[in-house]
């Protein structure tokens, strides 16, 4: 599909690029119409955040770092502490960007959107990070590593980073442990890597028991 940007000035604070944005769509010479505004404390926001912010996740993680920024943000920070990691791990080793390369369709990729994350004296390290949440229907606990694009030889390591709220965990994954193989998922998806912890399993630190001994287990 298409994208559609709205954009301010970088140097604009965020209520005048606000007001610049709105302004274009409030403009008559377009066809946009408002319908609505809700503000942050709007009951339908709070209620609506109260179902979908469990309280056992909150008080599992509201006082460690990361907790309240995006899943994005907080998967680039990770993602950066394992390649630091990696190369404290192997301080001779030469260590370098990944080179960006081209997708499918021959187009030359995004920097974010590279094959794989950074070059250890040649190899190619891959890295995902998850964090142990709480499955919707409190049944277990779950890390869920998405997108993970194996059997194409786009990396030659790939490095999992569990965030959990005792701190964050880096293997070496095997290629087979809660690898997805069903589905319908297009090679460009990529797999999903999935570790539970045991069923009714309700204390965070049991989950983490749970799932760290499943990866200790294995031949991560």
């Amino acid at each position: 599909g298409h994208s559609i940007h709205l954009r301010a000035r970088s140097d604009d604070c965020w209520s005048s690029a606000l007001d610049k944005m709105l302004s274009r769509l409030d403009c008559a010479s377009n066809r946009c119409a408002r319908l609505s505004f809700l503000a942050p404390d709007d009951p339908r926001i709070v209620d609506e955040l109260k179902l979908q912010q469990c309280q056992t996740m909150q008080q599992a993680y509201e006082d460690t770092p990361l907790w309240a920024m995006s899943g994005n943000q907080r998967g680039l920070i990770i993602q950066d502490i394992t390649q630091k990691v990696d190369a404290l791990m192997n301080p001779t080793a030469v260590i370098s960007p990944a080179e960006i390369g081209t997708c499918g369709s021959g187009r030359r990729r995004a920097a974010h959107t590279a094959a794989y994350d950074w070059s250890r004296n040649g190899c190619r390290v891959e890295c995902k990070s998850a964090m142990v949440r709480l499955q919707s229907n409190h049944s277990s606990w779950r890390a869920m590593f998405a997108g993970v694009k194996v059997n194409q030889g786009l990396f030659d390591d790939l490095l999992l980073s569990l965030y959990t709220p005792c701190g964050i965990y880096i293997y070496r994954h095997d290629l087979c442990l809660g690898l997805s193989r069903s589905g319908k998922r297009q090679p460009a998806e990529g797999h999903n890597i999935s570790i539970y912890s045991s069923r009714s399993t309700f204390q965070w630190q049991s989950a983490v028991d749970d799932i760290l001994s499943k990866l200790d287990s294995s031949d991560c």
